[in-house]
């Protein structure tokens, strides 16, 4: 062998040795790609603010759908990232509803997926589905709503895109594909609800009955015209409570007794009564900005009182600036528990069927009391309170995830021209969960025994999601 042979076998061997080693280590390891971790919380964030906006408008949306769209499209995202999530496991064996198992798509290889521009794909395709036939309030249409959707994810796309160009392990193709392909599995198997899969889409569909039971104490629509809301919403598919679960027992007797008047009907009565009397005479007082800041009824006005749970936890991601990982674990727990609050909410509703303030008022009190705010009351049953049960439900979540002591403002309506907009301070979620559920007594809408109760509800709808075997 001459000089110039020697040289170029020695110049091979480093280029040998090289191909053995990867020829050895054909598996990923954590240094072969990014964990959902190592990404910010920044693709979940846009997407919650955008399903805010486009709710906010969304006819027949709220209670039940909202919170049911949410579930779908943030456990989407949960199952899309468990390749990078060491510490995290599938649930879709497991579930209450008709558990989804082998429906659900499994990633073969994770290497090169961009887990950003995944759940960007997962989100867009989802929610276009959720919201391609629901009606809107004018001027909010359809077609503005698919283009802001479209907008949005193609924007994120392009930022995402960038990324992935700079680093030669990821692969746009592939991470879009992961996305879309768990969307849509997970859109496919919501379509196995028939209760609840075109619940939004008419008046007929939420609304297919007038009235409750009669008599005495027992709720019936107070407003002409205007059918009773989502009778049936307790027997659609939750997520984490057993059917069982779904009902509690009163601490009230029921049927309520009205020959008496020294009950405590009668004092949480005129407790609502005199707590909108305040609100009339002092409409921009304290009291009276509770009862505003936390109503969330009118569609046109705000997002919905589940929905709130949400604009809450989008206040924390960026407050705490907690990573990808944080926040899709978080997103998860937090829309299971927000659907199965409105089905366990609903349920008990429609089991016990009790009459709202207004009745009882003028019946006793003054034949021609209205709401100091509201144009109507809610037309549904009054025990328990739905904002009491989904803003426990939501607290028990964000308590669980972040700590309880927070120490923010809820800056939420801030730019909201319809109600009293200024933020308010809350040290922990405690305070919040308390403040929502009792700002229904100035409201009108509800007696102090219907905010126990969703207290209760809300709780227990927490703890049960999570109970769940979410690690590994």
């Amino acid at each position: 062998m001459n000089i110039f042979e020697t040289d170029r076998f020695l110049k091979i061997i480093p280029l040998v040795f090289l191909l053995f080693l990867i020829g050895c280590n054909p598996e990923p390891t954590n240094d072969d790609h990014k964990l959902v971790k190592d990404y910010s919380n920044k693709v979940i964030w846009e997407w919650n603010e955008l399903l805010m906006q486009i709710e906010k408008d969304a006819m027949f949306y709220r209670p039940g759908p909202a919170p049911r769209a949410v579930s779908y499209m943030a456990y989407s995202a949960y199952e899309i990232c468990l390749p990078g999530m060491v510490h995290y496991r599938s649930l879709r064996f497991e579930l209450q509803h008709p558990a989804p198992g082998n429906q659900l798509p499994v990633l073969n290889d994770r290497r090169g997926i961009h887990y950003p521009l995944a759940i960007n794909a997962s989100y867009g395709l989802l929610m276009h589905k959720f919201f391609e036939n629901a009606k809107f309030l004018a001027p909010q249409t359809t077609q503005n709503v698919l283009k802001l959707i479209k907008d949005q994810e193609q924007k994120l796309e392009k930022e995402y895109t960038v990324e992935i160009l700079q680093n030669a392990s990821l692969n746009v193709n592939n991470s879009k594909a992961w996305g879309q392909e768990m969307a849509l599995a997970v859109w496919a198997w919501s379509q196995e609800d028939a209760l609840a899969r075109d619940a939004y889409v008419s008046e007929d569909k939420a609304r297919p009955h007038a009235d409750g039971i009669l008599g005495e104490g027992f709720w019936q629509t107070y407003n002409p015209g205007v059918k009773g809301m989502f009778s049936y919403w307790g027997d659609v598919y939750s997520f984490a409570v057993p059917n069982t679960s779904k009902l509690i027992n009163p601490t009230y007797k029921f049927p309520i007794n009205y020959a008496d008047t020294s009950s405590e009907i009668y004092d949480e009565m005129r407790e609502v009564y005199d707590q909108c009397e305040e609100v009339r005479k002092s409409p921009t007082g304290n009291l009276a900005h509770i009862a505003q800041f936390w109503s969330d009824d009118v569609v046109g006005n705000s997002f919905s009182p589940p929905i709130r749970f949400v604009a809450i936890a989008d206040q924390v991601f960026q407050k705490s600036k907690c990573d990808l990982e944080k926040t899709v674990v978080c997103m998860a727990k937090l829309g299971l528990a927000l659907n199965d609050a409105g089905v366990c909410a609903w349920k008990n509703k429609y089991a016990y069927n009790i009459e709202r303030p207004i009745s009882m008022i003028r019946r006793y009190i003054d034949p021609n009391w209205n709401l100091p705010w509201l144009e109507s009351t809610p037309a549904f049953p009054a025990w328990p309170s739905g904002h009491s049960t989904f803003g426990w439900a939501g607290a028990t979540i964000l308590a669980h995830e972040f700590g309880n002591n927070i120490n923010m403002y809820d800056s939420c309506h801030i730019n909201n021209p319809h109600i009293i907009n200024s933020p308010r301070f809350f040290e922990n979620f405690t305070d919040m969960a308390h403040e929502n559920a009792e700002s229904r007594i100035p409201l009108g809408v509800h007696f102090r025994m219907d905010a126990e109760g969703g207290e209760r509800l809300g709780k227990r709808v927490g703890n049960i999601v999570l109970a769940m075997k979410w690690k590994k």
